[in-house]
């Protein structure tokens, strides 16, 4: 999201801040919650800059602008990158706070600050919103704010290397599972690997357009007992119910005997949720 009319300026309760950035911002969070199809997400806001009153704003004007009892249903944090550290929402938005219109806008060239950005924009499970009053042109070719802007720009569907990269195939915990993934990507799917609901995690989810979620679970064949398979069950029955989840279980000597078989069962549940291939 472009803030044409973005800069920073000096509130004596806050610092620095780009006001029509946070607005901007704030007015896309309070959509978000109004719209059933995010019913249930948990919510994230992230400034880059830590040393700026940015935060601190956006905190005191999304408890003006939503409340706190939904910002407390929400889980919605707000904070620079290191308050997420290891921490991880449905939808994060992140605001980049520096602007063309404010000069020298410093550089995020040295490691830490590829780190900060790295961090930050690694915490969504399932949408990422870049606010930014700067362009590409404004910042050097490896300041991190503009490779991420760059990526936003001209998004496209990972291949084998950007999963890697992204650190996506490293999230899964068995060879089972990235096979799967790489079917999934193949097919033009954007699955989130070990997604969190509640205390539970779910092997990989897809995100339907009404809200509800594609659940794929990757079974060993050894299931360690008839207890742990009924504890499994138990576990999905609660999701189903609770996390508005749709099942489906591969099995990993039928995986193994035919992929294309065992994929089919996904194929056609993610085309009843309406679930489709990103474009290319």
């Amino acid at each position: 999201v472009t803030v044409t009319d973005g800069r920073r300026t000096t509130l004596p309760e806050y610092g620095q801040v780009n006001v029509p950035e946070a607005e901007a911002l704030v007015e896309q969070v309070a959509a978000i919650v109004a719209d059933p199809a995010y019913r249930g997400s948990t919510l994230g806001v992230v400034s880059l800059l830590s040393g700026s009153g940015q935060a601190a704003y956006l905190l005191h004007r999304l408890r003006d602008r939503i409340g706190a009892d939904e910002m407390e249903r929400r889980a919605l944090r707000v904070g620079d990158p290191y308050t997420f550290q290891g921490d991880e929402r449905d939808v994060v938005f992140i605001s980049t706070v520096a602007a063309s219109a404010d000069g020298d806008v410093g550089a995020f060239t040295k490691r830490d600050f590829h780190r900060r950005v790295n961090v930050a924009a690694s915490r969504a499970r399932d949408q990422m919103w870049l606010f930014h009053s700067i362009g590409v042109d404004d910042l050097l070719a490896d300041d991190a704010r503009a490779k991420l802007l760059t990526y936003c720009l001209s998004p496209r569907p990972p291949d084998d290397d950007d999963l890697v990269a992204a650190g996506v195939e490293q999230r899964c915990e068995t060879e089972l599972e990235r096979e799967v993934l790489r079917q999934l990507t193949i097919h033009g799917l954007k699955p989130v690997p070990q997604y969190r609901i509640g205390t539970y995690r779910i092997d990989f989810v897809l995100a339907a357009p009404d809200g509800s979620r594609l659940a794929i679970e990757c079974d060993g064949d050894d299931y360690g007992g008839p207890e742990t398979f009924a504890q499994r069950l138990r576990r999905q029955s609660v999701l189903e119910r609770v996390g508005n989840c749709v099942f489906v279980r591969l099995r990993a000597s039928i995986f193994g005997r035919d992929p294309d078989a065992a994929m089919r069962g996904v194929w056609e549940r993610a085309e009843q949720l309406g679930i489709t291939p990103a474009a290319r």
